[in-house]
């Protein structure tokens, strides 16, 4: 994956009154710095939270898919079922990894 502009992003709106756009920036940078443009602001909003959250969030992902996967270890060696609703969020979890990390 290609390095994208350090973390954490923040979102204002545009200097101009007359425009209705917001300028998504770094956190550190002046204020000619600027990571992109949207033209609402619930857009700036989501964009800066889902990237400022990516890395925990993914971190988090993985931490449960491990689990899982060790659960699933114990209960086959103990010859337990697995539920639906775990299985649908294991896969779920490692479909999501996997999109987090440009693999699908």
């Amino acid at each position: 994956m290609k390095k994208h502009k350090d973390l954490p992003w923040y979102y204002t709106p545009s200097p101009s009154l007359e425009d209705k756009e917001y300028y998504i920036q770094q956190a550190d940078n002046n204020e000619d710095n600027y990571i992109g443009i949207v033209e609402f602001e619930a857009n700036a909003e989501f964009i800066v939270k889902a990237c400022n959250s990516h890395y925990d969030l993914l971190e988090g992902c993985k931490w449960g898919f491990k689990t899982l996967e060790a659960l699933f270890e114990m209960l086959n060696e103990r010859k337990k079922p697995i539920t639906k609703s775990l299985q649908t969020a294991f896969l779920m979890m490692g479909d999501a990894i996997e999109k987090a990390e440009g693999e699908n």
